[in-house]
């Protein structure tokens, strides 16, 4: 893996991190990314140059985050309240399993 795929790599994984991101929207912005890099390298930048030239042009990670967490609101939303129902399920499984019958 080139120096170059391994940037984006870690950049992919620092936006799915924020929790504000679906992977259709990380897959678009890595499309205008990987554009952007390869204009910026046929300008005579190299790919580490090019890569953070790049991604300051895309923009900075938390004004992204905003607002695809607008875009992403209802979904977002939805996948917490679905971890929460989850957790919640789990916990109350793990009591009944663990709790303990004391006979009188």
């Amino acid at each position: 893996m080139t120096n170059l795929n391994r940037h984006i790599l870690k950049w992919r994984l620092n936006l799915l991190m924020r929790g504000a991101f679906q992977k259709s929207d990380i897959d678009e912005l890595e499309s205008h990314l990987r554009d952007e890099i390869d204009e910026l390298q046929r300008l005579g930048y190299s790919d580490e140059d090019a890569f953070h030239l790049a991604v300051r042009r895309l923009g900075d990670l938390p004004g992204l985050q905003e607002e695809f967490s607008k875009v992403n609101f209802g979904i977002l939303w939805l996948k917490r309240a679905a971890w929460s129902v989850l957790i919640v399920m789990s916990v109350l499984l793990l009591f009944t399993q663990c709790s303990v019958h004391i006979p009188f």
